[in-house]
């Protein structure tokens, strides 16, 4: 899992670590909180509990572009803990 480094931590964006596979192995505390949850009970495991428009066959898509290009950018929806959606734009590297 990847050790989010101080600045990370606190940043005023939200910040995910995601693998190739989608699995969330990190968020820091601004991005549980935009979402509903606290840094300690996040409880969504995968990209695909929090953003609808994300299955396997698009993520891997998107994995494989953010390896060709080094970075990606995409307006999107995040859901919160009550299930309401929550417009974001991402910037992956």
């Amino acid at each position: 899992m990847p050790d989010l480094s101080h600045s990370q931590l606190n940043m005023q964006h939200g910040v995910m670590f995601l693998d190739r596979e989608g699995n969330i192995l990190s968020v820091n505390k601004r991005f549980a909180q935009e979402l509903g949850y606290s840094k300690d009970q996040f409880e969504p495991n995968t990209i695909f509990q929090v953003n609808p428009h994300f299955n396997f066959l698009a993520w891997k898509k998107l994995w494989t572009e953010l390896q060709e290009k080094g970075v990606v950018q995409l307006e999107t929806e995040h859901l919160t803990s009550t299930g309401l959606s929550l417009p974001v734009k991402l910037r992956g590297v």
